[in-house]
């Protein structure tokens, strides 16, 4: 597979894109900058071409600040230059990731399951989020590829094909949620995500996130008046939603199997 790796990273962030090109320089990886989109100075003129308050308000429980709108962008971003690279797909990485030496065969292991996976997390807050359906590369089986019960938040670290680019931006071209909710459903988008483990990229503790210090916190944003409940109500939409798309996915059995941590 002709595959890239990207490092998303704002032109006011010179020392994390030091960091994280040290990272893959040493471990010999061939990458490219992919310049973030900076809500602070995109402002409204980038918002009004593609964050849509009317679906903000009937898909999500508050406001998005201008980072998670320009974090959104980035992405976006990213997945169209994998297809003006005319790349198979590419790992897509923010700017303040720790990478294991072991990241080094990543790209050589996703070659080799290639087919069994359109968009895979490389990183993930929860690694035994209800995992199941494992699959093991022949030639190495310390690795292996697994679905997700329910595709957990964060984008720090990603695979993504060309086929899974061209879905997402296709579904993504308005949008009212955060990225990586976005990318959580995957019955819109089209595009479902495996987990590689182990994880060879964890998150460094040394930089708060672009998301929250760009265009203020996300707590003090807009919370709907008349939506009291919301929080409430759309987590149980959300879990109620990746409950009944897993079963139509994998069957009822394997989602009992797996709730109750059995070997499926």
């Amino acid at each position: 597979m002709k595959f890239g790796i990207l490092v998303i990273n704002l032109d006011c962030s010179p020392e994390r894109l030091a960091r994280t090109a040290a990272q893959l320089n040493a471990l010999n990886l061939a990458w490219e900058r992919l310049p973030a989109v900076d809500g602070r100075s995109a402002g409204a003129s980038f918002a009004a071409d593609a964050y849509s308050p009317e679906l903000n308000r009937h898909q999500f429980k508050r406001t998005l600040s201008l980072g998670e709108i320009g974090c959104f962008l980035s992405h976006r971003r990213a997945w169209q230059r994998i297809l003006d690279a005319g790349w198979d797909g590419a790992i897509i990485l923010e700017d303040d990731v720790i990478l294991s030496k072991e990241f080094s065969e990543i790209p050589a292991i996703l070659a080799a399951t290639a087919g069994h996976w359109e968009a895979v997390k490389l990183w993930t807050k929860r690694q035994n989020y209800l995992l199941f359906n494992k699959i093991k590369p022949a030639d190495n089986p310390r690795w292996h590829l697994a679905d997700y019960f329910e595709i957990p938040s964060g984008t720090v670290a990603q695979a993504i094909t060309a086929t899974a680019a061209a879905k997402l931006l296709a579904t993504t071209s308005a949008f009212g949620v955060p990225v990586d909710t976005a990318l959580q459903r995957y019955w819109k988008t089209g595009v479902s995500f495996k987990a590689l483990l182990p994880l060879a990229v964890s998150l460094s503790p040394e930089f708060n996130s672009d998301i929250v210090t760009v265009g203020g916190n996300r707590g003090d944003l807009q919370k709907y008046p008349r939506r009291r409940f919301a929080p409430f109500l759309y987590k149980c939409g959300y879990n109620a939603s990746a409950c009944y798309h897993a079963i139509r996915k994998h069957g009822t059995a394997t989602v009992l199997k797996t709730c109750l941590r059995m070997e499926v």
